[in-house]
C-alpha cells in the first residue's frame, strides 16, 4: 500500500526450556525473538484534517487517528449518536435530511471496517502473523474503506468520522408557566394571631406581612406556610392548645388557594371550634389578611 509497510518486534521471550542440540540435551535455554509481524499504515485527510489508518496484523485490529480508536468504535459511536438525533421530533427537516445521509455513508464504512477486522485477526493467527497469508485483494479492500471514509468526509463535510457527534449546547431553560404569568402590581397583606390571651406580647399580637411590588411576585405558599410555623412556635402552651385546629385551617388555606393560583381580598380568620363556643375564647384566632393582590403562589 503506497510501499509503506511498519514493521513491529516485539520485546525477546525464553523459547526452548528443554531444547536439544546434535540429539544431546543442552540443559540450557535459548533466547530468541518472536516473528517479525507486518502491519500497514496509510495516511490521508478529511477535508485538510490529517488520520492514518492502520491495518494492524500483530494485535487484530483496524484503527484510525487522529484521536487513535478502533474504527469500528468510532462509527458506531457516530452512528447510534445520528439515528438517536434523527428520531427528536424537534429537529429541522434540513438537519434530518443530513442525518440521514450520514447514517446511509457510516453504515458500509462499518461493514468494511468488520471485515477487514476479521482478516486482521487471521493475519495473527498465521504462524509469523504476517500478511502471507491474506488474500491477494488486501490492498484493494483497505483502500476501497479508506475511500469511502473520504466520500462521507466529502459529502458531509465533516473532518473526522465523529464530527457530528457534538455536545449539544445547552439552551437556556424554559421559563415555568408560572414564570410567565403576570401577576398584580401592588401585593399586600399579613398573617396574624391575635386573641385577648396574647398580652404576653407587646402589642397583643404577633403577625408577618408583606409588600411586593412589581417586578416582585407575590409571597408563595412556601413563605407563607414557614411563617405561619414560625409566629405559631411563638405561643406558650394554652395559646397553642387555643388555636391548634385554627393553625390546620389556616395551612390548608393556604395550600388550596396554591394550587387555585393564589388568595384574593379580603383573605380568612380561622378558630378552634370550642373558641366559637366559649364567649371567653372568640378572640383566639389565626388571620390571614390580603389586602391588595394575591398572596400564596405556588
Amino acid at each position: 500500500l503506497d510501499g509503506k509497510m511498519k514493521k513491529m518486534t516485539s520485546k525477546p521471550v525464553a523459547v526452548g526450556m528443554d531444547d536439544k542440540k546434535d540429539g544431546k540435551e543442552t540443559g540450557k535455554e535459548k533466547v530468541g525473538e518472536e516473528p517479525e509481524i507486518k502491519n500497514l499504515q496509510k495516511p490521508f485527510d478529511m477535508n485538510g484534517e490529517a488520520h492514518t489508518l492502520y491495518f494492524l496484523a500483530d494485535s487484530a485490529k483496524i484503527e484510525m487517528a487522529s484521536k487513535r480508536d478502533l474504527l469500528s468504535n468510532k462509527v458506531g459511536r457516530c452512528l447510534s449518536a445520528v439515528i438517536a438525533e434523527s428520531r427528536d421530533p424537534n429537529i429541522s427537516a434540513e438537519r434530518k435530511a443530513e442525518l440521514g445521509i450520514a447514517e446511509s455513508m457510516l453504515k458500509p464504512i462499518g461493514e468494511a471496517a468488520k471485515a477487514l477486522q476479521k482478516l486482521a485477526l487471521k493475519a495473527k493467527q498465521t504462524p509469523k502473523g504476517d500478511l502471507s497469508k491474506l488474500p491477494n485483494d488486501i490492498d484493494q479492500q483497505f483502500q476501497y474503506m479508506l475511500g469511502l471514509i473520504q466520500s462521507y468526509g466529502q459529502v458531509t463535510g465533516n473532518r473526522d468520522i465523529e464530527a457530528m457527534v457534538t455536545p449539544k449546547t445547552p439552551t437556556a431553560q424554559e421559563p415555568k408557566p408560572e414564570d410567565k404569568k403576570e401577576y398584580p402590581k401592588e401585593n399586600r397583606g399579613r398573617i396574624q394571631i391575635q386573641g385577648k390571651d396574647m398580652g404576653n406580647f407587646p402589642e397583643g399580637e404577633i403577625s408577618w406581612a408583606w409588600t411586593r411590588l412589581a417586578p416582585a411576585k407575590p409571597p408563595t405558599a412556601e413563605e407563607g406556610l414557614s411563617a405561619l410555623d414560625s409566629l405559631y412556635s411563638q405561643l406558650n402552651r394554652e395559646q397553642a392548645a387555643d388555636r391548634t385546629d385554627a393553625l390546620q385551617k389556616a395551612r390548608r388555606a393556604i395550600r388550596q388557594a396554591s394550587d387555585a393560583g393564589g388568595m384574593n381580598p379580603p383573605g380568612g380568620s380561622y378558630r378552634n371550634e370550642s373558641a366559637r363556643k366559649d364567649p371567653k375564647k372568640t378572640t383566639h384566632r389565626i388571620d390571614i389578611e390580603v389586602n391588595a393582590g394575591i398572596a400564596f403562589i405556588k
